[in-house]
């Protein structure tokens, strides 16, 4: 039998400065063995949290699961159309970790993690439902 489990919104610290980045996708890293949250590092990273209620590095902040059995709204870099494959957007732009789009035509490896229930353009929160996780291996 389980014991001792959280359900729901976890607060842990920041492992960098998540101040105004609620609604985007973060992680849970080790920072000298205490758990952190922290934006993606590489466009394939499993990112399984929304960031709720962001803060100052080294603050508590939190972050909701991301589960299948209910939607999530992350902040969409691009528009995404309903039914499109979902992946983390590019994290060599700093302004754009934790945001999510549509699956790109570029050549690359992408995890898609999520399909778009909800329309949304650029800088809108898309409305998603979790999905299996499949590293896309796009060429051009």
């Amino acid at each position: 039998m389980q014991s001792n489990i959280q359900k729901g919104p976890l607060t842990l610290l920041a492992n960098v400065d998540l101040t105004a980045m609620e609604d985007r996708l973060v992680n849970i890293v080790s920072d000298g063995g205490v758990a952190k949250f922290d934006l993606p590092a590489a466009n394939t990273d499993e990112c399984n949290f929304v960031l709720t209620q962001g803060g100052a590095a080294d603050t508590p902040v939190s972050a909701v699961p991301v589960t299948a059995e209910g939607q999530i709204r992350v902040v969409s870099e691009g528009a995404i159309a309903v039914g499109e494959r979902v992946c983390l957007a590019d994290v060599a732009t700093p302004a754009d970790k934790g945001m999510v789009r549509a699956l790109p035509a570029a050549a690359g490896d992408y995890r898609c993690f999520a399909r778009c229930e909800g329309a949304s353009s650029d800088g809108s929160l898309a409305l998603l439902r979790k999905s299996d996780a499949e590293t896309v291996t796009v060429s051009e």
